[in-house]
């Protein structure tokens, strides 16, 4: 059984957020930091984009409506964070989930976040097809499930991500408690609203009392152990830079 270190941030600004997975990626790609589950939440509406996402003109509705926006080391689709639990394992290459390969980590993680759900009662499915049912015009990573996505009502309920480096990677994604609606649809419109699920339509429970949850499935699933803690120096370092690059970048 591995020893994971968790992380479990208060909430923060975009460029935070990113920086710290960044940060803890690298280190870990480098054998600088240990594998690492981490929960986190955002301090203010802010939209997320794909690494390699062509948007300018969500760009310039953000810019518009006074949404700041970000980019993620993470390809896919745009995410707005706002009511939300954010996950993010990173994973190095002396674990046997790394050796899994792309698709079937993907998986494993889905099965463990499907567990959470059914734990506090939610019956949400994994999406089991390999094909979207959406044009590539469409800029909402909500909009339409990949396959191992958790899924509700034919609705998404959280969309995730990954990146792989060569000795470690890193999976994160949005676990929607609810949503801002106006915001919603002013940047992607009514139809890809009516594609997502949340879990206040079907749950009471705090965001606390899930976490506790997600991270118990987290480490059974992955026949793992979980030791709290913080960032160490490298990784502060490298996170201090990457927040004064995205300073300086028109993001």
């Amino acid at each position: 059984m591995s020893d994971w270190r968790l992380l479990i941030d208060p909430p923060q600004s975009g460029r935070e957020n990113m920086a710290t997975d960044e940060a803890v990626l690298a280190a870990c790609d480098q054998g600088l930091s240990p594998s690492t589950f981490r929960l986190y939440e955002w301090s203010e509406p802010t939209l997320s984009l794909g690494c390699f996402q062509k948007a300018d003109n969500l760009i310039k509705q953000c810019s518009e409506i006074r949404v700041p926006h970000i980019r993620r080391i993470t390809g896919g689709r745009a995410v707005l964070h706002a009511d939300e639990i954010t996950y993010s394992l990173i994973c190095s290459e002396n674990e046997p989930l790394f050796t899994e390969g792309i698709s079937a980590a993907y998986k494993i993680i889905s099965q463990c976040l499907h567990e959470a759900f059914r734990a506090i009662g939610i019956n949400a499915d994994i999406h089991a097809s390999r094909i979207r049912n959406c044009g590539s015009e469409k800029n909402s990573c909500f909009h339409s499930p990949s396959r191992y996505e958790i899924v509700i009502d034919n609705k998404k309920l959280v969309g995730s991500a990954q990146r792989r480096f060569k000795r470690a990677f890193l999976q994160h994604g949005s676990i929607l408690f609810g949503v801002e609606r106006e915001l919603i649809l002013q940047l992607f419109g009514e139809e890809s609203l009516s594609r997502m699920a949340w879990l206040k339509c079907y749950s009471n429970i705090k965001k606390d009392e899930f976490k506790a949850v997600l991270t118990d499935k987290i480490k059974k699933g992955l026949n793992i152990q979980l030791t709290v803690g913080n960032i160490n120096d490298n990784e502060r370092c490298l996170r201090e830079k990457l927040i004064q690059k995205r300073q300086s970048i028109s993001y």
